[in-house]
């Protein structure tokens, strides 16, 4: 994605003008975007379901009993992932299928909203597109990989790494960089424009906070203005047009 639509500008960044133009866009596009936000809603509940089926035979079970002649408590852990192994594999698994999903749809969003922010209108056949997405998946686990080492050092750690690379998936799908090029990208990127960033990173997470409270309906709304915002933010703050 390069460039822009006629009628498109460079703008001066602000925070508030970003969750403007957000919420602008949206209603010029709210139902592409309604109907892509309840769709993978329904896709994440359906893999929870499916994955939590699947590998329940593996969840470890534990059993208490209480012994009265000593009055001690006693614990044992049984079934299949009973013992370290059994427990990390049943983890693993667990984990792996969701986080997989996680990715995609975490990558179609940004699709979308990065085509949003470029051409002004869309349609919901954007969500449905798969250009550069295995190479976002193997972003998305190296992203995953350097936020472990984050929690090793340090949980706050954690945090910093995950907070600068937030923006490896625009740079794949907008740039067709490679993982470890969109991840260094990233890191360049939310350092040049810290204080922007963590203002709109606060924003993101009251809007979505509001949007989760209003019985969770709000997040039709916040999902997509939220989303939107940070598509403008990568492209304003890059020096790139947006659309008018």
């Amino acid at each position: 994605m390069a460039g822009g639509p006629p009628g498109a500008t460079t703008a001066v960044y602000s925070v508030s003008d970003a969750f403007n133009y957000g919420w602008k866009k949206f209603q010029e596009n709210w139902v592409p975007w309604v109907l892509a936000v309840i769709a993978m809603a329904a896709i994440s509940l359906l893999v929870q379901v499916i994955n939590g089926v699947l590998w329940s035979p593996l969840a470890p079970k534990v059993d208490v009993t209480f012994d009265a002649v000593t009055g001690q408590v006693q614990t044992s852990t049984g079934g299949l992932g009973g013992g370290f192994f059994g427990s990390l594999l049943y983890a693993t698994l667990s984990y792996f299928i969701p986080a997989i999903v996680g990715w995609i749809l975490s990558a179609q969003i940004i699709r979308g909203a990065l085509a949003t922010v470029e051409n002004g209108k869309i349609d919901f056949s954007i969500f449905t597109k798969t250009t550069m997405l295995g190479t976002v998946l193997v972003a998305s686990l190296l992203s995953a990989v350097f936020t472990s080492l984050g929690i090793l050092a340090c949980f706050v750690g954690a945090i910093v790494v995950s907070f600068f690379i937030q923006y490896f998936a625009y740079f794949v799908l907008d740039k067709g960089e490679q993982p470890m090029e969109s991840i260094k990208s990233s890191f360049s990127f939310v350092n040049q424009h810290l204080a922007n960033i963590f203002v709109l990173f606060l924003g993101s997470v009251v809007a979505l906070i509001i949007g989760a409270l209003l019985c969770g309906v709000g997040l039709l709304v916040a999902v997509p203005v939220v989303a939107i915002a940070q598509a403008y933010t990568y492209r304003v703050l890059r020096g790139e047009p947006v659309a008018a």
